[in-house]
């Protein structure tokens, strides 16, 4: 990880050891910007560490967490040939709904293919393919966002 004058954070890798230093970067601009601190933080997560990382971080009084999760149907095939659906569990799930972070399951995500319409399965690709560029988990970030304004916890814009 380099930064730069302390306005960009440059990472040599992507994955979720990133996040501490990805919320402190955002916990320093909110605290120079007063003006930021009533937007909300849009966090995708598979299994809730994400919205309970920020939570612990930030002064939630003034900044809202918005949690996306995976489709309930996602699964990831693990090595050994079995099935894992990620999701948040029960106990953090009550914590969340105790301290108001508001937690999103999409029936799908905006970028998912849609079986029978290889037209737009081919634009959703491109779509992906683009934003990856930027890092893998910015796809992840795009569709969480489409999904908190889809589910109106949002505002469009």
């Amino acid at each position: 990880m380099q930064m730069r004058g302390q306005q960009i954070v440059y990472f040599d890798s992507e994955g979720r050891e990133n996040l501490p230093v990805v919320l402190r970067v955002i916990k320093r601009k909110l605290k120079s910007r007063e003006d930021l601190r009533s937007l909300k933080i849009v966090v995708f997560t598979a299994q809730g560490d994400g919205p309970a990382l920020a939570y612990s971080m930030f002064d939630c009084e003034e900044t809202r967490i918005i949690a996306v999760t995976f489709p309930r149907d996602f699964s990831i095939k693990r090595r050994d040939g079995t099935r894992h659906h990620p999701e948040i569990p029960g106990k953090l799930r009550k914590f969340f709904d105790g301290v108001g972070i508001s937690v999103i399951t999409p029936p799908r995500l905006p970028f998912d293919g849609i079986e029978g319409m290889d037209g737009l399965h081919r634009e959703m690709k491109l779509v992906q393919d683009t934003v990856k560029m930027f890092g893998g988990g910015f796809n992840l970030c795009i569709q969480a966002v489409l999904c908190a304004c889809d589910a109106g916890a949002v505002e469009a814009g």
